[in-house]
């Protein structure tokens, strides 16, 4: 009854459990976003960033600060040390931007601070987009912002739904310059008398008896048509139309960047979950509202994509498939090896029961459903068989020797207690550990980690309690002894006994053989590639573009469609973000030089063909712009992959905050590109060069002509930028009003431009300020310490420590630091930090093991065995053309628990026959016994994992290096767990007291 009990409390927990693709995880970073419009990037890093930087280096548990100037926009990113409250960071960051929001212009939009987070990670998207050519885009932006994304944010589950490529409306006044001038009108009064009708007295009311009245401004701006009523006025007296001297247009904002679909025009939304929500019943409630949709709104095209869910979907079906496989092929070898079929039965009822239970230990533990945590059951399923098959094995073999049901049911399974509990600890200790990695790696790793002790803590109980029980009511009517061997498995043991003769009749060569293999193995060590995640087969391809021209967004978005089109044939379709971006939680940099194009291809085959033909066709068309082409990333890349490079040089000026003058650093880093040619070098963010136009004011002329500097300025802010003289509102409608120069040639505006004295007269523009071009940086790009220029390798030289020495010995004798970091260095440090954990764990197994055994010695046993399984693993790895990766890793570490396992039952079982029996007698008493519950437990685990290896989708993909290492290490450490832990304890028992 209390199974019965276990088994419902654990479906109500499954019905509770959340589903996503990966676990919610704060991830320790913070990026601050600034759009300051008319802002070069030298202005922006001096007055906006570099006070950012300095107010939020103080924050507590800060691990690195970098930022990025751009034309118009900036971006600061923060990195904590994994475990730092992140609610609290995301506070004190927010109270720093206040506090220094105090000391910049008044019209500058509040810098925006976005938290990073894997339930951030976007669902899907929804493209949208008119299916007439002429529609009006400044409705159907409404129709999107007011309607259709309110509806689907009402959805349950949804968290956020973010909008790109909307377009707004507003009220443009172009002012006729030489009418002004007749007139004798400065744009200073036209914009004074335009501010001045379009105050609000605020809070004010006024009393009359008894009754309350609030008080209205009569002349208020509330339409289009009044202001094509204001009239202007000059010294003389003159009323005049503003119609006269200003066009007034409403029209569509000057966008800064678009949303493309293909190559049409659209409008995006980007979906994403609440962390607790189910992606498996929020996905069809999407699919359910779009088609409703395209219902309502036929004059509209809705398309879903980039669906995320797909990988969550298909990896689940993935492993559902390959643990199903894999149980038939584990039943298919316990009935091969049994002699009956009621044992395989047994443990078909056992394994169902220990996973339910499991899913309770998730919903205690706070666990979702997610690739990490089913890939932990996964591995988990084949030591639920294998406790299952000792323990029944040990209560079939009490039958044999002649013993009544119940002994043999009690004797059998309390003989087991004792090393099954080892031998989960012993896992546990060798796996655990993982959790204590540094950064996303050990918290993504405590799903994997939970999953498993949740397997093997159920494993337990259900071998336990429950399989004697079921053991006693298979076989309790039945008269006589039960077969417990096959005729198959007669004849393996018989095998197995003639080689164990050979091993012990040429110990030399025995041992021989197993040095070998530890020679190959670090042979392997040295050969294999070592990376950190698996190679992803995928469909998806990202280009990022920086052309590199002071280009407008128009242009850019022309070059963006002809590309798009010359290359249509090689892709199934395209989405671009076009110059500037209106996504809340973008973390790339807001540029109207930029383009960011998803490709979707029908296969891996044709993504290759597409990146191939892409490269070619930029290379050749626009040879001045730099691009980046990678897989398109998914949540699983968007976490693990690194945003920086693999070897990155950075160069700063001895002198803090000030950049290196061009002409010093430029002609440097381009001759150490050329040196460093065959390891794929590129100029970073800080060496890319931009034209600018240098302006400088004539003091002299100001003096003579007594013009105030500020009014030069104000001038030129006027005819160069986009001006906010005020609002309309009209019950939540805003509709701003913007100053536009005419769109004419910038020394055209310079030379008919008329500015005033304060006396009244008005002399040209031109005479007060001189032009000329100049090249300076495209970008600023700086850290806690101040700006720097970097210069990114993608590949590793050789005898890199001595080159990186001598590089900065160059460095220092031409006045300048050189740092060095990227992916490189982070990965020697995890690998070094992986091996302190490692040798932790064969410590704290060590200590494990010498309390079971009351020995010293024994334990040294179980420890020789572990780089014999490390050598199945890399053989394996190798011969499967894989990396050393994160997944591999974690393979090694849980075949190693496995393989500890089958090695602590050989010992268990010596030890307990040398009480009665000489040591070579023992010896061989041992092995015959532990034979079938070793060879069972390593096969079923094998095969039970098999299927993976022909799966498909990211789960599958990911799972195969770890699966590798599992297969090579099990095949490897099997071999070792039969054969040589008999030859070391003889070797290491001969002359000791039994």
């Amino acid at each position: 009854m209390s199974f019965l009990a276990a088994l419902i409390f654990s479906y109500l927990a499954i019905q509770q459990l959340p589903i996503s693709l990966l676990p919610s995880i704060d991830v320790p970073q913070i990026i601050i976003k600034l759009d300051v419009p008319n802002r070069s990037p030298v202005e922006i890093e001096q007055n906006f960033l570099r006070p950012i930087r300095e107010s939020l280096s103080a924050l507590s548990g800060i691990e690195a600060i970098e930022s990025q100037a751009n034309s118009q926009s900036g971006q600061v990113i923060l990195r904590f040390a994994f475990g730092k409250n992140m609610n609290l960071a995301y506070i004190e960051s927010n109270e720093k931007i206040d506090q220094l929001s105090a000391s910049f212009p008044k019209d500058l939009p509040r810098p925006q601070v976005v938290r990073v987070n894997t339930s951030d990670i976007p669902l899907m998207r929804l493209q949208i987009l008119p299916k007439q050519a002429n529609s009006d885009w400044v409705m159907l932006s409404e129709l999107v912002e007011k309607v259709i994304k309110k509806r689907l944010e009402r959805l349950k589950g949804v968290s956020l739904i973010d909008a790109n490529g909307l377009q707004k409306r507003n009220l443009i006044i172009t002012p006729d310059m030489l009418q002004l001038k007749s007139l004798n009108i400065s744009i200073d009064q036209l914009i004074e008398r335009i501010q001045s009708q379009n105050l609000e007295l605020g809070a004010l009311s006024v009393k009359d008896g008894q009754y309350r009245y609030y008080v209205k401004l009569g002349n208020r701006l509330n339409s289009p048509e009044d202001l094509q009523k204001l009239y202007l006025s000059n010294e003389q007296g003159d009323r005049i139309a503003l119609a006269k001297v200003a066009q007034i247009r409403d029209t569509i904002a000057r966008p800064q960047g678009f949303h493309l679909y293909n190559t049409q025009n659209a409008l995006v939304l980007s979906i994403q979950k609440q962390a607790q929500a189910k992606t498996t019943a929020l996905v069809p409630l999407l699919y359910e509202t779009v088609a409703q949709l395209k219902e309502e709104y036929p004059q509209l095209a809705f398309h879903l994509t980039q669906d995320q869910s797909l990988l969550l979907r298909l990896s689940i079906e993935n492993l559902q498939s390959s643990l199903l496989l894999g149980t038939v092929l584990a039943f298919v070898i316990l009935f091969v090896f049994m002699g009956n079929y009621s044992i395989p039965v047994m443990m078909g009822i056992s394994l169902p029961v220990s996973l339910m239970v499991s899913f309770l230990v998730f919903y205690v533990f706070g666990l979702s459903i997610n690739i990490i945590s089913l890939s932990g059951l996964a591995l988990g399923l084949g030591m639920l068989i294998d406790n299952a098959i000792i323990v029944l094995d040990n209560i079939s073999r009490k039958r044999a020797e002649g013993l009544a049901l119940l002994e043999s049911c009690v004797e059998g399974t309390s003989e087991r207690i004792a090393p099954l509990v080892s031998s989960v600890l012993t896992t546990l200790a060798v796996f655990v550990p993982l959790v204590f990695l540094n950064g996303l790696s050990g918290a993504l790793f405590y799903d994997q980690a939970v999953a498993i002790a949740a397997t093997l803590g159920a494993s337990l109980v259900v071998s336990f309690l429950l399989l004697p029980v079921l053991y006693r009511l298979f076989y309790f009517r039945k008269i006589g002894i039960p077969n417990s061997d096959s005729w198959f498995f007669e004849r393996l043991l018989a095998a197995y006994q003639y080689l164990e003769y050979y091993f012990f009749e040429y110990k030399i060569w025995a041992f021989g053989l197993f040095g070998g293999l530890l020679m190959i193995a670090f042979f392997l060590l040295y050969q294999i590639k070592i990376s950190n995640l698996p190679d992803l087969q995928k469909r998806e391809s990202q280009l990022i573009v920086f052309w590199n021209e002071p280009i407008s967004v128009f242009e850019n978005q022309a070059r963006t469609r002809q590309l798009i089109k010359t290359h249509q044939d090689l892709h199934l379709s395209s989405e671009s973000e076009v110059g500037f971006s209106q996504f809340l939680r973008q973390e790339g940099q807001n540029l109207l030089q930029k383009t960011e194009i998803y490709f979707a291809c029908k296969s891996s085959t044709q993504k290759i063909q597409l990146q191939n033909a892409l490269q070619a066709y930029l290379r050749q068309q626009y040879p001045q712009a730099s691009f980046e082409l990678r897989d398109a990333l998914n949540a699983f890349d968007q976490l693990f992959q690194s945003k920086k490079a693999l070897l990155s040089l950075k160069w700063k000026s001895i002198q803090a905050h000030q950049p290196l003058a061009i002409e010093k650093i430029r002609p440097y880093a381009r001759a150490l590109a050329e040196k460093l040619a065959p390891y794929q070098p590129s100029l970073e963010a800080g060496l890319q060069l931009a034209t600018s136009l240098n302006l400088q004011l004539d003091a002299a002329a100001l003096q003579r002509y007594q013009i105030p500097a500020k009014t030069v300025l104000n001038s030129l802010e006027q005819l160069f930028g986009t001006l906010n003289i005020t609002e309309l509102k009209n019950f939540g409608d805003i509709i701003p009003i913007y100053l536009q120069s005419p769109d004419t040639d910038f020394k055209q505006k310079i030379n008919t431009h008329y500015i005033f004295n304060q006396n009244g007269q008005s002399y040209p523009l031109a005479l007060f300020v001189k032009l000329e071009f100049q090249e300076d940086y495209q970008a600023y790009t700086a850290d806690k310490t101040g700006v720097f220029h970097s210069l990114a390798l993608a590949q590793v030289p050789p005898n890199w420590e001595s080159l990186a020495q001598q590089l900065r010995q160059e460095a220092l004798s031409q006045g300048m630091t050189l740092e060095l970091e990227g992916t490189y260095y982070e990965t020697r440090e995890s690998l070094l930090q992986l091996g302190i954990i490692l040798l932790i764990a064969v410590l704290l197994l060590y200590f494990i093991l010498a309390a079971q055994f009351e020995s010293f010695w024994q334990p040294l046993l179980v420890i020789l065995t572990l780089p014999m399984g490390l050598a199945g693993a890399l053989i394996f790895l190798w011969t499967g053309g894989n990396t050393l990766n994160i997944m591999s890793a974690i393979g090694a570490v849980v075949m190693l628990g496995i393989i500890v396992n089958d090695t602590i039952l050989k010992i268990d079982n010596i030890n307990r026959f040398r009480r009665s029996m000489p040591l070579l007698e023992a010896l061989h008493r041992a092995g015959r016994i532990s034979f079938k519950p070793i060879l069972m437990t390593s096969l079923t685990t094998i095969l039970a994992l098999v299927p993976i290896l022909w799966g498909s989708g990211l789960g599958a993909q990911l799972q195969k290096p770890l699966v590798l290492a599992v297969m090579g290490g099990l095949s490897i450490g099997t071999f070792t767990a039969v054969y040589f832990v008999p030859l070391l304890y003889w070797a290491l028992a001969r002359g000791k007291a039994s």
